[in-house]
């Protein structure tokens, strides 16, 4: 919501304690640092039209009590079409008033990683025609804790086509072990030391909507595509199925402990559904 604020509850106390409020847009996504000394959350604006995302990263220091900037908000400026003679053929069909004078950075991902926090952003890269998002992007998976530093880019990607080739930029998973998985056509490993690519962990896993133990010995599929109605739980090294786990009415994610020994799935059970409402329910599984 616009103008709202991150708050630290002490469970010990029941004590509130506002610690980040928006200058402008709405603040997202906070969580803990490993070390459990700092809150990590993004800073919001309007990205496409009226629709917000995230811009920028922040940071507040639990042993200092105070806020640090991690990744400033950046705009590009937009190439706007011409008033006058030929227009290209993407102009044909844009009502040039309405073009809008800069395109944000946009912070598709931030999360830890190991001990490090790790943000993937796309920095736009305006044409002739693009209204309110770029349709091409230039994307960089970066470290921001404990230090700034850039791990491997993807240049001008343009997430329409990047979809058809079954490719997905916009998100990555961290394990334990000092790599990250992102998205190329299945989930490739890379090292975050290096930025190089790894050696793949098993059969390739061309499933996108996959949650990964931190460990990567197992992952977790919501399937089958497009209506999932149940999770799937897979073992990483040979693609085996270990357990099929029972049908709700719609299953939304799941995520594991950073032991990698328990995972918790959200979904609305059969019986959770009635015309005017429905119930959401977390289930917690234990790896035997």
């Amino acid at each position: 919501m616009s103008g709202n604020a991150i708050q630290m509850y002490d469970c010990e106390t029941k004590q509130l304690t506002r610690i980040a409020e928006p200058q402008a847009g709405y603040l997202d996504t906070p969580f803990f640092t490993p070390d459990g000394q700092s809150i990590i959350f993004t800073e919001n604006e309007a990205v496409n039209g009226a629709f917000g995302g995230p811009v920028g990263i922040s940071r507040y220091d639990l042993e200092q009590n105070r806020l640090q900037t991690l990744v400033s908000e950046k705009e590009v400026p937009a190439v706007t079409c011409p008033l006058e003679g030929p227009k290209p053929g993407a102009c044909l069909d844009v009502d040039v008033k309405n073009l809008t004078k800069s395109f944000p950075q946009i912070v598709h991902q931030v999360s830890t990683a190991g001990n490090e926090v790790v943000a993937l952003l796309g920095m736009p890269v305006p044409a002739p025609g693009d209204i309110y998002l770029a349709r091409n992007y230039d994307v960089s998976l970066i470290s921001v804790l404990p230090e700034p530093k850039t791990i491997l880019s993807f240049r001008k990607r343009n997430f329409e086509d990047d979809e058809q080739n079954g490719e997905d930029y916009s998100a990555f998973q961290a394990g334990s072990d000092g790599s990250v998985l992102i998205f190329l056509k299945y989930w490739k490993r890379y090292s975050l030391a290096t930025g190089n690519a790894m050696a793949d962990l098993g059969p390739r896993n061309a499933k996108l909507k996959s949650a990964y133990s931190p460990n990567l010995k197992y992952y977790l599929c919501a399937e089958p595509e497009g209506e999932p109605d149940h999770f799937v739980l897979y073992r990483t090294s040979d693609g085996k199925l270990v357990d099929s786990l029972p049908k709700m009415a719609w299953v939304y994610e799941a995520t594991w402990s950073a032991d990698s020994r328990e995972f918790a799935t959200i979904g609305v059970p059969m019986a959770g559904v009635s015309p005017m409402h429905h119930i959401e329910q977390i289930t917690v599984y234990s790896i035997q």
